[in-house]
């Protein structure tokens, strides 16, 4: 006859395994994260208080004290974690349990921290527009950003390195929508159905310290940062191999106009430049 076998794992079985990381706080991936957070890492076994001093590193190294116990490790930050950063926390294959087993490998994850918020406004007309962010929002997706403006019918986002396009749809279903993220710098084409303008103000990000922008050779959709605006395309191209740039206009076929180096470019709004080669816009 056929036979059915049942395994339970054993107290002992648990004491003797190899530790796992339980939870961590924040968590892994964790976006907007206070600055003054606190780091908290449980494991799924008793621990050598011993093994684990010294065993995590924080990346970038932020001033602080760490607490150990036998299932956790909690560090208190003496300094604000650095705005809008990505925070790297790596535990140690050191570390092991009371019974002296240790982790398999590094265990490494990270998180986002948030910042100070500013506000970013694009006003959009009917039909369809060439615009762009001068702040990156902070719901930066751009299927769930888009489709909270109900006007919005569809975005276009340019992959220059693909030379394809990623079309947001508001009746697509969203686990068909294209995994974009809105970034700085970056034009897009969004079409609004209606007859009325769309006042788009949102929470955004403050502007990096250094900003630097990879074109590639071909054509390049583009948008214009904050306080870079107001400038001429010679003067924000220095540098850029460029021959041929297009914006926004409402009375051609394809709503574009040739522009040129004594043209003046906003922010909020997008621009095709062509580029002879792959090179790095820096502002």
């Amino acid at each position: 006859p056929n036979q059915l076998w049942v395994a339970f794992s054993s107290p002992e079985d648990f004491l003797y395994s190899e530790p796992q990381i339980a939870k961590t706080f924040p968590r892994r991936g964790e976006d907007m994260v206070d600055i003054n957070t606190d780091i908290f890492v449980n494991f799924s076994s008793p621990m050598n208080v011993t093994s684990l001093k010294d065993s995590v590193e924080i990346i970038p190294y932020v001033n602080g004290t760490f607490f150990y116990d036998e299932t956790s490790i909690l560090f208190q930050t003496e300094d604000e974690l650095p705005e809008y950063s990505v925070i790297h926390v790596v535990i140690n294959n050191r570390v092991k349990t009371i019974h002296e087993i240790p982790l398999s490998s590094d265990y490494v994850f990270n998180f986002t921290t948030g910042g100070e918020v500013f506000f970013v406004n694009v006003t959009l007309s009917p039909g369809w527009n060439l615009i762009s962010f001068p702040l990156v929002p902070l719901v930066n997706d751009l299927a769930t950003f888009f489709s909270t403006f109900e006007p919005v019918e569809s975005v276009m986002a340019y992959d220059s390195k693909n030379n394809s396009w990623r079309v947001f749809d508001k009746n697509t279903p969203p686990w068909l929508q294209p995994s974009v993220k809105i970034g700085l710098a970056m034009g897009l084409w969004v079409m609004v159905g209606g007859e009325n303008e769309l006042d788009i103000n949102v929470e955004a990000r403050p502007l990096p310290p250094e900003m630097e922008f990879h074109l590639k050779k071909g054509w390049n959709l583009v948008g214009i940062p904050q306080d870079k605006g107001n400038a001429t395309i010679d003067d924000l191209f220095t540098g850029i191999p460029w021959d041929i740039t297009y914006g926004f206009s409402q009375n051609t076929t394809y709503y574009i106009t040739q522009f040129f180096g004594d043209t003046l470019l906003y922010e909020g709004r997008g621009y095709w430049v062509h580029v002879h080669s792959d090179c790095i816009w820096s502002l």
